[in-house]
Order: structure tokens, then C-alpha cells, then sequence
């Protein structure tokens, strides 16, 4: 384990998470992370096998808990690949084994990407969404699900003209004569943000699985308030930590590939000096 970058708000680690995590001398509110998926990218970082990929991912997951805030949250970017026409199980088993082993399982969270790449079987639709898992030590862990969501101005109702459709649709209203809603909405269990937001690094190194700084900051904003600590055991470009430092998130990242870890070295250095 090598501490390579610290500022009052950062921490760059090189290592293997499995070492890495048992050994954190601090707490986090939240993880936010894209493992690197089974079997898939192998000349680019190193892979786990769909066998191994249940014990892999409770054995980092275990380690973070001692650690994570007990109304934290976990959520894990993941999509299973099709093998010979069908669906991998991997994710599915572990999902399964994490259950089984004191996780419990929130909700599932869905990335829309409208511009998804027409890659894959051309018999098969066009796979343009990828899940975002979400699991805690608790069912109630902490949410703010109108963080994400839709402004709202002056909308009041009166009650004498609130329909039973329209009251649950609302979710009840207080005993007042009048309505109030939230300032925002609640978001909706899915986001839709275009693959083509993703801000590549132009470096020779740059990750092949970055994903979209708005998506980062969509899953940090649902599980985390301002000032919190967030962890990415597979930090991989710096996305998340580019997410933390615009939303006023602490942050600490994990990688084993340093190729990787000078990159987003580089991308968090540049961004603090014109953030």
C-alpha cells in the first residue's frame, strides 16, 4: 500500500483494495465504484472470473465495513456481459451472496445511456442501460431523494380540489387546508445521461470504462450530504473524486494499476487548480 496523493480533502491510494481496506484509519459516509466486471477489458486491468466474482466482491465489501457510517450506503455501476447467447449469472450470485451475508439490498438503481454504442449481438436489442446496485448494513440507510430531483415553484393545492388520483399521486398532504410540496421532487429510480458526457483525460493511459462525471455526482448526491467522506475502492480515471470535489465531498481512491493512478493524479491536480 502506497499513500501517492493527499490534499485536506483527497487520498490517493496504490494497492490491492482487498489490503487496502481493512487497514483505513478512518471512517466513510458512502461508496460509489464500477468494479472492473468480470472477465471483460483483460488486457487493460486485471479481471476476475465470473466464478471468483461473488467471494471477490464481499471479501472488499467486508473489508469496507468495519469502516462505512452505519446509515452508509454502497453503489456498485455493474452490468453482466451475454456468454453464448445467454445471460451471465455473476451478478445475479452476487447479489445473492452479499445477501446472504448480512448485506442488505436497498433498491435497484438504473443508468439510462440514450447513446449507448451499437455494440454486442446485432440480433439482440441495443444494450443501452447499465445497473447501479445499492446496499447498506441497514434497510434504512440515509437518502436524500429529492436531491436529484425536478425544481418545483408555487404549487399549491387546495384541498376542497385535490382528487383521490392526484393525492397519491402527491402521497398524502398535511392537515393544513393547503398542500405544500418539497422544494424539488423526488427523483426517479433511473437517470438518464448520454455515454458521450464522459470527460476522457487526454492521456495516452486513459481508462477504457470511465463513466460520466453526472452520473458520479447523480449516486454521490443520493447517498451523501456535504462534507461526508466518499470511497472508490476502483477509482480507475478519478471520475468519483472529480464528482467530490464539485459537490463539496471528501474523498478517498483506491487503485492497483499506477499507470491509472498517475492519470487520475493528474486529472484531480489539473481540476483543483481551475476549480
Amino acid at each position: 500500500m502506497t499513500l501517492k496523493f493527499e490534499t485536506p480533502a483527497i487520498k490517493i491510494y496504490l494497492g490491492d483494495s482487498l489490503e487496502i481496506l481493512p487497514t483505513l484509519t478512518e471512517s466513510v459516509f458512502s461508496c460509489v465504484t464500477s468494479p472492473p466486471y468480470a472477465e471483460q477489458r483483460a488486457k487493460f486491468y486485471s479481471s476476475i472470473s465470473e466464478t471468483e466474482y461473488p467471494t471477490f466482491t464481499l471479501a472488499w465489501m467486508d473489508g469496507l465495513k468495519p469502516f462505512l457510517d452505519k446509515q452508509g450506503s454502497v453503489l456498485i455501476n455493474i452490468r453482466e456481459n451475454i456468454s453464448k447467447g445467454e445471460i451471465s449469472d455473476y451478478v445475479l450470485r452476487t447479489r445473492l451472496k452479499l445477501r446472504e451475508n448480512a448485506w442488505r439490498e436497498c433498491e435497484e438503481l438504473i443508468w439510462v445511456k440514450p447513446d449507448g454504442p451499437p455494440v454486442g449481438n446485432m440480433s439482440r436489442p441495443r444494450r443501452s442501460w447499465e445497473r447501479i446496485l445499492w446496499f447498506s448494513k441497514t434497510t434504512t440507510p440515509y437518502c436524500d431523494a429529492t436531491a436529484n430531483g425536478n425544481e418545483v415553484k408555487n404549487l399549491r393545492f387546495d384541498k376542497s380540489q385535490v382528487g383521490q388520483g392526484l393525492k397519491q399521486w402527491c402521497a398524502g398532504y398535511t392537515n393544513e387546508r393547503t398542500y405544500t410540496p418539497p422544494k424539488r421532487t423526488r427523483c426517479r429510480d433511473y437517470v438518464e445521461i448520454p455515454v458521450s458526457k464522459n470527460s476522457r483525460f487526454k492521456d495516452t493511459e486513459a481508462h477504457p470504462a470511465t463513466f460520466p462525471i453526472a452520473l458520479a455526482e447523480w449516486m454521490i448526491k443520493l447517498v451523501s450530504r456535504e462534507g461526508d467522506t466518499i470511497i472508490d475502492p476502483f477509482m480507475g480515471s478519478g471520475t468519483v473524486g472529480i464528482a467530490c470535489i464539485n459537490l463539496n465531498r471528501k474523498f478517498i481512491g483506491i487503485d492497483n494499476n499506477e499507470n491509472y493512478i498517475n492519470t487520475s493524479i493528474k486529472r484531480l491536480t489539473s481540476y483543483l487548480e481551475g476549480h
